[in-house]
């Protein structure tokens, strides 16, 4: 019996999540109106699992940087990755978005 629980709660330690790729649908933009590509991020940091240091809004902050960078008026074809990181004193995240900006 002690022998089945710990390789039961084990393997909550080998077991992962992932997901699709989810693609929205965007208006097909002429490439005239393209002003270029861009890839921005912005991080964030759980401390301690329990105080938030910047991590709320890190997704809007990327997403504006990148259309501060190109001037643009707003983005197509964008793409969002999330990765986060763990250190003895808490969780790291970090959202990067990679678009094409439009005037």
């Amino acid at each position: 019996m002690k022998k089945i629980l710990f390789l039961i709660i084990l393997s909550f330690f080998f077991v992962g999540c992932g997901s699709q790729v989810m693609q929205l649908p965007t208006p097909e933009v002429p490439e005239s109106q393209i002003v270029g590509h861009c890839r921005e991020a912005a991080g964030g940091y759980l401390l301690m699992g329990m105080f938030p240091i910047m991590n709320n809004g890190r997704l809007e902050r990327a997403y504006n940087h990148c259309l501060n960078t190109l001037g643009a008026s707003s983005l197509t074809n964008v793409s969002v990755i999330d990765r986060w990181f763990w250190t003895p004193g808490g969780n790291g995240f970090i959202s990067i978005v990679e678009a094409d900006g439009v005037k």
